[in-house]
């Protein structure tokens, strides 16, 4: 990204992607708006944020599989929109529901051969874990 912001600066790029009706994206500015106002702002999203999120997904990598690891990271686009609209009351359109339903129905395809295995592997868990779900003891 850092790459891309400074070759946005070499004239004849900027010229370039000026001529191409792109201006906003000529010498694009590289430490512009930041003060000592919004700085704790800023560290708290670069370090806290995202270090942290990444921290918490490579740890949970370490306790499953890659492939539950791996379902889990593709869940942030389905829990954005939902967050959105719970705390926020934004709405979100057909085309978000359909991608909402299209990631949940491949997690769950995915994640069938797992839960056979685990039903194989524990039998007698699994069986009281169908036996909670529906409701008997």
């Amino acid at each position: 990204m850092l790459l891309l912001i400074g070759l946005s600066h070499v004239p004849a790029v900027a010229q370039a992607l000026s001529s191409l009706g792109l201006e906003r994206f000529a010498c694009i500015p590289f430490m512009q708006g930041y003060t000592t106002h919004n700085l704790a702002v800023f560290l708290y999203i670069c370090v806290g944020v995202t270090a942290g999120g990444y921290a918490c997904f490579f740890l949970g990598m370490e306790a499953t599989s890659p492939m539950q690891g791996s379902l889990v990271f593709f869940f942030k686009p389905v829990l954005a929109p939902l967050l959105a609209m719970f705390v926020l009351g934004e709405t979100i359109p057909l085309a978000m529901w359909t991608g909402i339903a299209i990631i949940l129905i491949a997690s769950l395809i995915s994640m069938l051969p797992t839960l056979h295995l685990f039903a194989s592997v524990f039998p007698m868990k699994a069986k009281s874990m169908r036996a909670k779900s529906s409701g008997g003891h």
